[in-house]
């Protein structure tokens, strides 16, 4: 075991990377930002639990992280944003890899503009805590595994947009936590997927849709497989158009 801590940046844009490959945690602390734009970053791919915990923000645009490949389980505490961007052909974040568990903590705002974001493709989840904006417009948010889903919580004290228009693909289950105010930016935007969308009783979604929220069907600002409203949620309509409530 060990700590590893950077006083600025890092920065990996070749060759290979591992915090933690043995039988002890290796825990990292980074008061700066992590910045990947190529080679592989891998934070655990054995059987003890570690963490890293980033100071500033977290920026891929090419390259592949990877959070735990083995038993372990990993957390990622992000103090600033999350960016993921580039090719989708060679730009990879993959939470969970293995049997363990990844979470990801970000307390700033969580943007998807390129490359994949891949939350789990094994026997675990992946799992992403967002507390600000979460904006998903190109690349891929998806899961690759045939026994698990994984989980995009929204969980933040604040009011936190969401600007949405790529597809989610396979389980992906969204829950709106119990205090968390979830607000769809504009009228285009929209959850989807396979997965499951949660709104616990205690939180708020701000809908902005002509189509308001739907039962079923690709209408309104959540089409995921299965959706889950709360009574004990508040729904406010806030569009700039003539809405329906829906169904």
């Amino acid at each position: 075991g060990g700590t590893i801590t950077v006083t600025g940046n890092v920065n990996l844009s070749s060759s290979w990377f591992t915090v933690s490959s043995g039988s002890g945690a290796c825990n990292m602390t980074i008061n700066g930002d992590l910045n990947i734009s190529g080679g592989v970053f891998w934070s655990n791919e054995d059987a003890t639990n570690n963490s890293i915990t980033i100071s500033g923000n977290y920026t891929q645009t090419d390259g592949v992280f990877i959070g735990t490949d083995w038993t372990a389980a990993t957390t990622i505490n992000i103090a600033g944003d999350i960016a993921i961007s580039g090719n989708v052909g060679t730009s990879y974040c993959i939470l969970t890899s293995g049997s363990g568990m990844c979470t990801f903590n970000v307390d700033g705002n969580a943007s998807i503009t390129g490359g994949n974001l891949l939350l789990t493709e094994d026997a675990n989840e992946g799992i992403l805590n967002i507390k600000n904006n979460f904006t998903y417009t190109g690349g891929y948010i998806w899961e690759n595994s045939t026994t698990n889903a994984c989980q995009i919580n929204f969980n933040g004290t604040s009011i936190q947009p969401c600007n949405v228009t790529a597809n989610t693909f396979n389980n992906v289950n969204y829950t709106v936590k119990t205090g968390a105010t979830l607000q769809m930016e504009n009228e285009p935007s929209y959850l989807n997927g396979d997965g499951i969308f949660t709104l616990e009783a205690g939180a708020k979604l701000g809908i902005k849709s002509i189509d308001g929220i739907t039962s079923s069907g690709a209408t309104g600002h959540i089409q995921t497989a299965t959706r889950n409203f709360s009574t004990g949620a508040d729904y406010e309509y806030n569009g700039i158009s003539l809405q329906s409530t829906g169904s």
